[in-house]
């Protein structure tokens, strides 16, 4: 893949500025359309990333597909960007006193970034396949990515990869959340795939079970959850692996 330089993108909804990543199959061509797979936290993960969807597409018989990625400018770099992850990528707000959790709960806010400022602004520049965009989130990023889910019918992403998800944050809030979700208006049913670490703790890999269990009930209406569990793999380990998982399934429908 082509990686080219990252941009700067402000936006009105957050009030703060992003980093975007972006690398292009080869041979990109403008008059083809190609899925697109958003990737949050890039100022870790981009790298590897963009090397694991390259040697994918190293087979003339995987489809080619773009790779965007948002991130954080590197003067928020103090405590691991902690501040502003949980600002964006967290719903309710937490009610601990944590001094490094008070921004947190404005996961609405980066939601409408992404769906309002981002995904207009990138297929405004590229061909995207319309019908075929994936988000990918780990940790605290696999918890947003199932609150775009559960939380907006709306949304324009059809492919969700959650990577040892965060399901602890709000005391298990996402559960409930769940109960109260409906298929209604999706023109393409949703596929989550839901990813842990075999290492990561017995409460990582039960709660993700668990999570499994419950968007499985909607399988009668379309929806198809698939979950993988990484043999022998810690917390870090998850977010590349369910990219490869998640990139056969949706674009090959060969995840199995």
């Amino acid at each position: 893949m082509n990686s080219i330089s990252p941009e700067k993108l402000f936006s009105k909804h957050v009030d703060d500025e992003f980093v975007i990543y972006f690398s292009l199959p080869q041979g990109y061509d403008q008059n083809q359309i190609y899925p697109a797979l958003y990737l949050l936290d890039a100022q870790w993960a981009f790298p590897k990333a963009v090397r694991a969807a390259t040697n994918l597409q190293k087979s003339k018989k995987f489809p080619p597909f773009i790779l965007i990625g948002i991130g954080y400018p590197k003067l928020y770099r103090e405590n691991g960007y902690i501040r502003h992850r949980v600002r964006d990528l967290t719903f309710p707000a937490d009610v601990a006193g944590d001094p490094e959790y008070e921004l947190s709960g404005r996961a609405d806010q980066f939601t409408a970034f992404l769906h309002q400022e981002l995904i207009p602004t990138i297929e405004a520049r590229y061909s995207i396949d319309t019908k075929n965009r994936t988000l990918l989130g780990h940790s605290l990023g696999g918890y947003h990515d199932l609150y775009n889910l559960l939380r907006f019918p709306d949304t324009p992403f059809q492919n969700f990869i959650a990577a040892s998800a965060s399901l602890w944050w709000g005391d298990g809030f996402l559960f409930g959340l769940e109960e109260k979700w409906k298929l209604e208006g999706r023109s393409v049913p949703p596929r989550p795939l839901i990813t842990a670490g075999e290492k990561e703790g017995a409460e990582q890999v039960t709660e993700s079970e668990r999570m499994v269990h419950h968007l499985q009930k909607w399988r009668h209406i379309g929806l198809e959850t698939r979950y993988r569990l990484y043999k022998g793999a810690r917390h870090r380990a998850s977010a590349i692996a369910s990219l490869v998982d998640g990139a056969r399934w949706f674009y090959t429908n060969k995840g199995e």
